[in-house]
């Protein structure tokens, strides 16, 4: 490839006077095209974080979360389901979850998944869990990784890179056991996706 320093070197300074010939127009034309060719080479680099509002879809046999402006809670049921796609970058992999939200009060179980579905299968892969009980506090406002624990390094790579043509992503909260005393708020789930 060319060097960039070297073509932008190579385009004549107008000056006053001075007739605009092809070698004007020419010598832009390159040093655009090398600058073109580059950045479609260059591989996005850094971390990308994808932040899901709590809009909820609900999924029977429980009631629907309750939504209010932000955010969404129990609306006093004693079990609440939904669920929500989350769209992310093509080609990236994913590194963890993040729930942001409140819990107290009594409760039996609060779980939320990230997983990927087929577009032409009904199975959904768990790719990152959080479990939360009586006697495991819920991770709230805090990265969950994808567990490796297990798994083949063919295995991390399908199943932690992003494949938006053969897959949908989604996130589901499932809240059980709540009591009139239960104050569930959710404000929203990020995922970290590493974007090389």
């Amino acid at each position: 490839m060319p060097d960039l320093a070297t073509l932008l070197a190579a385009i004549p300074l107008a000056n006053d006077g001075n007739l605009i010939t092809p070698d004007y127009h020419n010598s832009i034309r390159a040093a655009i095209a090398a600058i073109v060719a580059q950045l479609q080479q260059t591989p996005v680099s850094g971390r990308s974080r994808i932040s899901v509002p709590p809009a909820l879809l609900p999924e029977a046999p429980a009631a629907a979360w309750q939504s209010s402006t932000g955010f969404v809670t129990t609306g006093g049921q004693a079990a609440v389901s939904g669920w929500t796609p989350i769209r992310l970058p093509q080609g990236g992999h994913i590194e963890s979850m993040n729930v942001q939200g409140s819990l107290t009060g009594t409760f039996f179980s609060l779980d939320a998944t990230f997983g990927r579905q087929s577009y032409t299968d009904t199975p959904i892969t768990t790719l990152i869990a959080i479990h939360g009980d009586v006697s495991h506090p819920f991770t709230f406002n805090t990265d969950v990784p994808f567990d490796t624990t297990g798994l083949t390094p063919s295995t991390i790579e399908d199943r932690t890179l992003i494949d938006n043509e053969k897959y949908k992503y989604l996130v589901t909260l499932e809240l059980t056991g709540a009591t009139a005393t239960t104050n569930a708020r959710i404000y929203g789930v990020q995922v970290t996706c590493r974007n090389t």
